[in-house]
């Protein structure tokens, strides 16, 4: 149960990452700031696309975990 719960904690964040990673939170015709010579948003959206990966990664280490082959 608990890893359960665990598993749908991190499917939900998984979510709300990607919808972070969409600017449209942004004001139209607003100048960015840059930073690494990126705009803010490209690199929030970079960051949330790379924890969503690691994330998923997780997920599928701990559910491969779970399928042990039977003998």
């Amino acid at each position: 149960m608990k890893n359960k719960t665990l598993r749908t904690a991190l499917q939900l964040l998984m979510l709300l990452l990607l919808i972070i990673s969409v600017p449209w939170y942004r004001t139209p015709g607003s100048d960015p700031n840059i930073y690494l010579g990126m705009p803010d948003w490209v690199i929030l959206a970079l960051t949330c696309y790379v924890l969503v990966i690691f994330i998923n990664l997780l997920l599928w280490l701990t559910k491969q975990d779970q399928q042990e082959p039977n003998p």
